[in-house]
């Protein structure tokens, strides 16, 4: 199961707050130009426990920074951000905060991919396609103009647009002509609150909660995987249902004996990005036919062996094209493990590397 959205009424609530907060205050846009420099600086913050690797972290939580830092000092260029820029920035890192509570709605946003998703001319093609049908993939989206970002732009959670309040024109209100540009940005949160579907209120349809004792006793395995890079649905997420499983079921040893998690180094969603991002999810072939660098193999070695996966190799290919071949291989851990590397041998090699246990944020 990869980068799923455990509460889906909240999520797509979260993703129009997103947009919403960026098509009411335009002069916050932050174009793409500007964010290889904001890319930098959130990597340059990088504190010791996110062991980073050639410009990828292991874990991108400790790379939080006050984007006050890069305020420009006289004119605007593509290296610095204005007020309103460094406001959204900061925004959309911490997240929405609930008005009435003042805790926080979900989870913040990690820092140091943010240049990581770049046009590509197999993505346009898909976006082409998918637009010929007056459609959208889920993540990709117009910047403010409905201009498509240029090949070799990249794209972050900067450029949403209003593309999902389909949902709520369908689902919630019914209503095909319904706009949600004047609703007040505080409010995005309670639209769908007493909406209904089929007699079942729409939160409870579109929630998951998981009985994981039930679940364990089933003997059933689970395999979760999520990209720190993943701007559409927040990585946190993905820890969150671990971190409910653990707590149902008192210790890591009972909650790993069924269930496991593989947290992604640079991998945006459900693949792609500057990581090792190909380990046989999404009908993507690991580099071996084995449990070793494929999910899928490992799920079913588990299963049927008995033998649970500790590490998933996964592969980057060049311009994360198979055809291109192999840019580097990297261990994907079982959380809360981490890859570190291991100070000697060849930095693009997954044998440089070992799984450790990695530290928790305050």
């Amino acid at each position: 199961m990869g980068a799923t959205a455990p509460d889906l009424v909240k999520h797509l609530s979260y993703r129009m707050w997103r947009s919403l907060m960026q098509h009411q205050k335009p002069e916050g846009r932050i174009w793409s130009s500007k964010l290889p420099a904001i890319q930098r600086k959130a990597q340059a913050a990088c504190s010791s426990e996110a062991h980073i690797a050639d410009g990828i972290p292991a874990d991108p939580r400790f790379c939080r920074y006050d984007p006050e830092v890069l305020l420009c000092n006289g004119e605007e260029t593509d290296e610095c951000l204005m007020k309103a820029q460094v406001d959204l920035l900061r925004n959309l890192y911490d997240g929405p905060i609930d008005p009435e509570t003042g805790e926080r709605l979900l989870y913040r946003l990690p820092p140091t991919m943010e240049a990581a998703n770049v046009m590509t001319k197999d993505r346009m093609a898909l976006l082409e396609a998918w637009y010929l049908q007056g459609a959208r993939p889920e993540g990709e989206s117009l910047q403010q103009g409905g201009r498509t970002p240029k090949l070799g732009e990249a794209t972050w959670a900067t450029n949403d647009s209003l593309a999902l309040q389909d949902f709520f024109r369908g689902l919630v209100f019914d209503d095909p002509g319904w706009d949600i540009t004047g609703v007040n940005l505080n409010e995005v949160w309670f639209l769908a609150k007493d909406s209904f579907v089929a007699g079942e209120k729409l939160e409870r349809l579109l929630r998951v909660n998981i009985n994981w004792k039930g679940f364990r006793e089933t003997n059933t395995k689970m395999l979760m995987y999520h990209g720190w890079a993943d701007d559409v649905v927040q990585p946190e997420l993905g820890i969150k249902l671990y971190d409910e499983a653990l707590a149902q079921l008192g210790d890591e040893s009972r909650t790993q004996d069924f269930l496991r998690l593989f947290m992604v180094p640079g991998m945006l969603h459900c693949g792609d990005g500057p990581g090792a991002n190909v380990f046989g999810q999404w009908g993507r072939p690991g580099l071996k036919n084995d449990a070793q660098h494929d999910i899928i193999n490992a799920l079913e070695t588990w299963v049927e062996a008995g033998v649970a996966p500790e590490t998933i190799i996964a592969t980057k290919y060049v311009d994360n094209n198979l055809k291109n071949g192999i840019e580097f291989t990297r261990p994907l851990c079982v959380f809360p493990k981490v890859p570190v590397y291991k100070g000697i041998g060849d930095i693009n090699e997954a044998s440089s590397f070992e799984c450790r246990k990695g530290a928790t944020p305050q």
